[in-house]
């Protein structure tokens, strides 16, 4: 079973989503939609590599991958790196953003000298 680690920025990309989601729907909706992410993200507890692999951010050492999450009329991916048993959740991405803007927010880790 691999643990799950979620990273500072993909905390705060949830709270960004649920404040959005509680001033401009409800705490219902807001709540609907924090449980969708977080009920499919939970999975990769037994499922490590049930997500696509990015190619786009992966390289040699760290193979990044994201988990597409519908919900009502929107897609989401929750993009983490997988190694040594461990889920690390990097980034919550609404699809609907300007995808030239995703690599600014899919931040990948820099490798120590």
């Amino acid at each position: 079973m691999a643990l799950i680690k979620w990273q500072t920025h993909a905390k705060r990309h949830m709270k960004l989503l649920f404040d959005y989601y509680r001033k401009h729907a409800s705490d219902t909706v807001a709540l609907g939609l924090q449980d969708t992410i977080m009920g499919n993200v939970e999975q990769l507890g037994n499922f490590p590599t049930m997500g696509i692999k990015d190619d786009e951010f992966s390289t040699a050492d760290l193979q990044y991958y994201y988990l597409v999450i519908k919900w009502s009329k929107r897609t989401y991916r929750a993009y983490y790196l997988y190694k040594n048993d461990i889920c690390s959740i990097q980034a919550i991405w609404d699809c609907s953003m300007n995808p030239a803007k995703r690599r600014t927010v899919v931040k990948p880790l820099r490798r120590k000298q």
